[in-house]
């Protein structure tokens, strides 16, 4: 079965999603999705509230979908190669500056349904680069009651790119996306239990 993968495009000052996730492509992931009104914060890394990782197959096929999305977008609307290498992290941060301009321009701010959508697909590209480049699974987080779609390293690292990516568009700089890849394999490497 072939995907089909999102179309995304930016209008001048508005952020539009012209198709959204494919009907055949996992209920589990479209319900991962953040709520329409606000989306759902995932808990700070020092909460000491316990967490359950679940990996899940149909969570991983939505990331890639939502990843060639990005790949796909970083092309038509700002001549981006993204090639899968850590070394295209900065692309996406430079992606995601432009987007976050975007954003804080426009006169009437897009629906954070609307920036969910460009933050799963960037943030999926930025987990699928991080778990080919030192293991790890998609799956469902769940923490105090609420379910988030994030990622488990081998070594235990649990994050989730898609929030860090929304908080890029809608908050600019201060999360910036380079910074966060980079925090992410240093804590990879050094604590293996951390959260981000």
């Amino acid at each position: 079965m072939k995907l089909r993968p999102l179309s995304l495009t930016v209008s001048v000052c508005v952020l539009t999603l012209l198709t959204t996730l494919p009907a055949h492509a996992a209920p589990a992931a479209r319900s991962a999705s953040a709520p329409a009104s606000q989306p759902t914060n995932p808990p700070a890394p020092q909460s000491s509230k316990p967490s359950t990782f679940d990996a899940n197959p149909e969570v991983q096929q939505a990331a890639t979908v939502y990843a060639q999305s990005a790949v796909e977008h970083a092309k038509k609307a700002f001549d981006m190669t993204l090639d899968g290498s850590e070394a295209s992290i900065a692309q996406v941060e430079v992606a995601l500056g432009k987007l976050h301009d975007s954003y804080a321009q426009a006169a009437q701010k897009p629906t954070d349904d609307q920036v969910m959508t460009f933050a799963k697909a960037y943030g999926s590209y930025i987990g699928e680069v991080f778990r080919r480049s030192h293991g790890a699974d998609w799956g469902l987080l769940s923490w105090d009651g609420k379910v988030f779609p994030g990622l488990r390293a081998k070594t235990g690292l649990e994050f989730w790119p898609w929030l860090r990516a929304f908080n890029r568009i809608e908050h600019g700089g201060e999360d910036n996306i380079s910074d966060y890849y980079a925090s992410l394999t240093k804590t990879d490497a050094s604590a293996p239990a951390a959260a981000h």
